[in-house]
């Protein structure tokens, strides 16, 4: 087995030896990361532990075609990444009550709060006028699943739509990067006065922007240049800045990621696998140019020999991220600063960089 491969299943194989590894009482984004990645490599080397983790999780949440447990919260882009999870579920069961759900989370999309002038998607109902790069991975793979499955076309224009808002109002030309978020009231006590952006650019939101390209690209056909046009550009424009801030000796990347040489600055896992991640998939499926071959290959055995580690029998993925956000009002510290960002705890296992970990260790064994 290639040694790539062997990567692959121990940090699968810790996934499943380990209870509670994926939330039993809370229906948490990242635990979706896991699950997206753990489908593709049970379809692609046949690990049938899949299924039972699968079907445990929904049954666990999904009650009478909806999830109680965020039919309580407010409307959060947030809530919405694990429908694919649920979409997953369906699609392997034939399972009518996963189906229901399915229709419930376009609902919920469907209400979903938006930019008057633009009609931008919010973050989060407790974020007005607010665009976050996260949210594009949160929902937009989702939409493009169902729109393609289901044949609701009409769909397809709104996924293309969001993405070249965040192309207008987000894009950084000179580092080719794109900031963490957008203001579009410009009152948020973080975002620049002008542009009514966020002052730095953050690795995982990045991250999350790069995925959920190539995630969507991987779903929409080629032809319907309503979504790939606007997402292939991003894609892109994203390339070249990944490419353009990897650190040459170490092969990934920084957790503010144009800031190498800021004093406390460090090289972040969560980034760094969807970077690798990004480039990977989206070569492999002709979204980007071979050219990217060598970054893409220096950050993958980089992603090996500075995060992934193993101890007594036991994996751990180290320097993520746990965290990091802008505002509320009632949270002044979340001010997208370069202190703040650089002062947020840094944990092992996180399932947001786990998640991407196994993503890229995949499409690193299918080169």
């Amino acid at each position: 087995m290639p040694a790539v491969q062997q990567y692959l299943q121990r940090m699968c194989d810790n996934v499943y030896a380990t209870p509670g590894f994926l939330s039993k009482n809370s229906w948490m984004y990242d635990d979706g990361v896991v699950l997206v990645q753990l489908k593709k490599i049970y379809e692609t080397y046949g690990d049938d532990r899949f299924l039972n983790l699968l079907y445990t999780y929904c049954r666990q949440f999904v009650k009478n075609g909806m999830v109680p447990f965020v039919e309580k919260r407010p409307l959060s882009l947030d809530n919405m990444n694990n429908a694919r999870v649920v979409f997953d579920a369906y699609m392997l069961s034939g399972d009518l009550e996963y189906r229901a759900c399915l229709d419930w989370f376009l609902q919920l999309y469907e209400k979903h709060p938006r930019i008057r002038e633009t009609n931008g998607l919010w973050h989060k109902v407790r974020y007005p006028n607010q665009m976050w790069l996260d949210g594009l991975y949160m929902l937009h793979p989702f939409l493009a699943q169902y729109a393609a499955y289901f044949c609701q076309s009409e769909l397809f224009a709104d996924i293309g739509h969001q993405f070249s808002l965040v192309q207008n109002y987000l894009f950084d030309e000179k580092t080719s990067l794109y900031f963490h978020a957008y203001d579009h009231s410009k009152k948020s006590f973080w975002c620049d006065k002008k542009t009514g952006c966020s002052p730095n650019f953050w690795g995982r939101s990045l991250g999350w922007l790069g995925m959920a390209c190539v995630d969507v690209l991987e779903i929409v056909p080629p032809e319907n240049t309503t979504v790939t046009k606007p997402v292939c550009t991003v894609l892109r424009h994203l390339a070249e800045g990944i490419e353009k801030w990897q650190d040459k000796q170490k092969g990934v990347w920084y957790q503010l990621t144009a800031l190498s040489e800021e004093p406390g600055n460090y090289l972040e896992g969560s980034c760094s696998a969807m970077f690798v991640y990004t480039l990977l998939k989206g070569m492999r499926i002709g979204a980007l140019p071979k050219s990217y071959k060598r970054a893409a290959m220096e950050g993958a055995k980089g992603l090996i020999k500075e995060f992934y580690r193993e101890e007594s029998g036991k994996i751990q993925m180290i320097n993520i991220c746990q965290v990091a956000g802008l505002g509320p009002e009632k949270k002044p510290e979340r001010d997208g600063s370069i202190s703040y960002y650089l002062g947020e705890p840094i944990v092992s296992n996180d399932k947001k960089g786990y998640g991407a970990m196994l993503g890229a260790l995949y499409e690193w064994s299918l080169m």
